[in-house]
């Protein structure tokens, strides 16, 4: 029977206790030191539950260290190293912390496995549904790349109808100018050419001389 500071409490209630200060369930080493280091100087209770504690100190200091060729340290479970320095688990109890205590941590960690089983399940499914949008997505994108590419060429094509209609637009303007050009040239000539025998409209004509050679071959009445 080993000495303790739990008082009144039982020990499931100092575990509960424990679990409320540490936000998560305790391992039997701190539920150990809980209930065997005063509160009112912070040394343990007895010789014995001192030299327990530098041994779980000891062995977790060596089972952390960094794996040869890597200088992150190991983490630790403090469980194995607990029962191990204690001599193990003996007809369900485990010195330091007795039966309940073992049978609290042993139902707290099956309800803490089944709560993280049911979180891992949930996680799993929102990564897939997120996986399945994400998919979606990409593939709506997909098809409005394609769009906006067809878009392009369609635009494409219209600057180069429109660029071949001003081309055509200003060649017919050169020829338009070019004809214009000619029929100045040829109105201009026209004007300067020399006019015809023919007397103007309106203006009276006259008649040749009398020849007087007929007046000599007695061609008078």
């Amino acid at each position: 029977m080993s000495r303790h500071t739990g008082g009144s409490k039982s020990t499931i209630e100092h575990a509960r206790e424990l679990a409320r200060e540490l936000g998560r369930d305790p391992n039997f080493y701190e539920i150990f030191r809980k209930m065997h280091v005063k509160k009112a100087d912070g040394q343990f209770v007895d010789n014995k539950s001192k030299m327990i504690a530098d041994l779980v100190e000891e062995r977790v200091t060596a089972a952390s260290q960094p794996v040869e060729g890597s200088m992150d340290l190991q983490p630790i479970d403090y469980d194995p190293i607990y029962l191990e320095t204690i001599g193990g688990q003996k007809k369900q109890r485990v010195y330091g912390i007795g039966s309940k205590g073992v049978a609290f941590c042993s139902s707290s960690r099956a309800s803490s496995s089944s709560v993280t089983a049911a979180v891992d399940e949930a996680v799993e499914q929102r990564v897939m549904e997120t996986n399945e949008r994400i998919a979606v997505m990409e593939t709506e994108m997909k098809e409005k790349d394609q769009q906006i590419t067809l878009l392009k060429d369609e635009m494409q094509q219209m600057k180069e109808v429109n660029n071949e209609m001003k081309e055509m637009k200003n060649a017919m303007q050169q020829q338009m100018t070019n004809m214009q050009s000619q029929l100045a040239a040829l109105m201009q000539h026209m004007g300067h050419r020399v006019p015809t025998e023919h007397p103007p409209v309106g203006q009276p004509t006259t008649d040749p001389p009398a020849n007087d050679e007929d007046d000599d071959l007695g061609l008078d009445d």
